[in-house]
C-alpha cells in the first residue's frame, strides 16, 4: 500500500476512534436520562396506573436503542482497531444496530399507547399524556444501518478481490 493510503487509513482510524466515544458517551447519557425518567414514573406513582402494555412498550423501546446506540460504538470502536475494517462481524454488528433502531418504531408504531393518565401527588399534580404518531427518527437511523450492512459487506468483497490480485 502506498503512503498516500496508509495516511488515509490512519485518518479514518483516528476519527472512527473518535465517533466511537461519542456514542458511548451518548449511550451512557441515554441510560441515565431514561433511568431517571423510569425512576420519576414509579416515585410519583405512576407504576399503579399505567398499563402492563405501555410498560412494555416503554422498556422494549428503550432497551433497543440503547443496544442500538452501544452496537454502533463498538462498530466504529473496530473499524479503528480491526486489521480489516470491513470484516464479516462489523457487517453484522451494523445491521443489528438497525434491527433494534427498527425494533423500536415498531414498538412505538404497533403496541397501543396510555390515554391521558393523571396523578395527584402531596405536592404536585402530573398529567401523562399520550404520544400520538410514530418514532421517525429510528426508523431513518435503521435506514442508513442497513445501508451501512451493504456498504461493508461490498467492501469486504472489494479488499478479498483487491488481496487475491495481489
Amino acid at each position: 500500500m502506498n503512503q498516500h493510503l496508509n495516511g488515509l487509513l490512519a485518518k479514518a482510524k483516528r476519527a472512527s476512534g473518535t465517533i466511537s466515544y461519542f456514542f458511548l458517551l451518548l449511550c451512557a447519557f441515554k441510560t441515565f436520562m431514561n433511568a431517571m425518567y423510569l425512576y420519576g414514573l414509579f416515585l410519583i406513582g405512576f407504576t399503579e396506573v399505567l398499563t402492563p402494555i405501555w410498560w412494555t412498550r416503554e422498556l422494549l423501546g428503550i432497551l433497543s436503542s440503547i443496544l442500538a446506540l452501544f452496537l454502533m460504538f463498538r462498530f466504529f470502536r473496530n473499524m479503528g482497531r480491526l486489521e480489516n475494517p470491513f470484516a464479516p462481524r462489523q457487517a453484522t454488528s451494523i445491521a443489528l444496530a438497525g434491527a433494534f433502531w427498527l425494533a423500536s418504531f415498531l414498538f412505538s408504531f404497533l403496541l397501543p399507547d396510555v390515554g391521558f393518565v393523571s396523578v395527584v401527588s402531596d405536592p404536585i399534580s402530573i398529567e401523562l399524556a399520550p404520544s400520538y404518531g410514530i418514532s421517525v427518527p429510528n426508523l431513518i437511523y435503521a435506514a442508513v444501518c442497513f445501508v451501512l450492512f451493504e456498504l461493508v459487506r461490498y467492501a469486504n468483497e472489494l479488499k478479498i478481490d483487491s488481496d487475491s490480485i495481489i
